[in-house]
């Protein structure tokens, strides 16, 4: 899907691409490449090469050993979660490759009382609306401020949009950016 992103990324304007997903065990290796995702890796670095920004969930196994795959990926900025009172989610994973830190919930897994204050309200199956939490509800807060500082300048690389956002976020006192 990745890959169609950049073949497409003229026709549709694709600038964003958020991955909510993760394999592999939590790693802070620059260079991840889990067995068996050395090509799907390579099409991510690629994506981000061509000028894409690319966001993706840090993983929800409390770990402290980094984040996993793809958000460990060169060309991905990892995202966890915070939850109310910007307190860091106890299911985010974390480590020196940690990148950013926004809303995400605080109580894990699916509710489908909304508004709730541990969880984020989103569509879901069957046209429903449920409160989640993990750090694949927090992904999608940089997803939309990427697209913004894109939208007011569209020449920005993803590197700059990375600086911004990074240099931007509010200082939580964890280790890293926040």
């Amino acid at each position: 899907a990745v890959d169609s992103c950049v073949d497409l990324a003229d026709a549709y304007n694709i600038k964003v691409i958020t991955i909510s997903l993760g394999w592999s065990d939590p790693t802070e290796d620059p260079d991840c490449r889990p067995f068996g995702y050395g090509s799907e890796t390579d099409v991510i670095n690629n994506a981000y090469d061509a000028g894409l920004f690319i966001d993706g969930s840090s993983g929800n196994d409390s770990s402290s050993e980094g984040v996993k795959w793809p958000a460990c990926t060169r060309g991905v900025t990892s995202v966890g979660s915070t939850a109310k009172n910007d307190s860091v989610s106890w299911f985010t994973n974390r480590g020196t490759n940690l990148d950013l830190l926004a809303p995400g919930g605080y109580s894990g897994g699916t509710g489908f009382n909304c508004p709730d204050q541990d969880r984020i309200c989103s569509t879901y199956l069957n046209s429903q609306i449920a409160g989640l939490s993990g750090t694949s509800m927090a992904a999608p807060h940089f997803t939309g401020a990427a697209a913004l500082l894109l939208k007011a300048d569209p020449t920005m690389t993803p590197a700059q949009v990375y600086s911004v956002l990074t240099e931007t976020a509010k200082d939580l006192g964890v280790t890293g950016f926040d």
